[in-house]
């Protein structure tokens, strides 16, 4: 694929046990110029490296969101299965929790 798309109105990320593994099948997915677009929410926490964790709790109204990661979460989950941040915004950030948009592409030498 050349782009993937992770929309937070359709939310995938926060619903799946193993973020990680997730994005490394992503990852995989992709070819050499591929980019994921990535819309989240995040703890605006922008030093820490940290995720929450809901198992069994209703966030936003959904029992099966699982995840809410801090930015730098992340961006070190992504970078460690491969892929390059060429972009990032942070938007909406009432002081406990934001959204980020993430453009993350494979680096051309994998």
């Amino acid at each position: 694929f050349r782009r993937v798309l992770f929309p937070s109105d359709i939310g995938v990320y926060y619903h799946v046990e193993d973020p990680v593994r997730h994005f490394k099948a992503v990852h995989t997915c992709l070819g050499c110029d591929g980019v994921a677009l990535i819309e989240v929410e995040i703890a605006t926490d922008q030093v820490a490296n940290l995720a929450f964790w809901y198992p069994d709790k209703y966030l936003n109204g959904d029992p099966t969101t699982r995840w809410v990661p801090s930015l730098v979460c992340l961006r070190t989950m992504l970078e460690y299965v491969g892929f390059v941040i060429q972009q990032e915004v942070v938007y909406a950030d009432n002081g406990v929790r934001g959204r980020a948009f993430i453009t993350a592409g494979v680096d051309d030498d994998e």
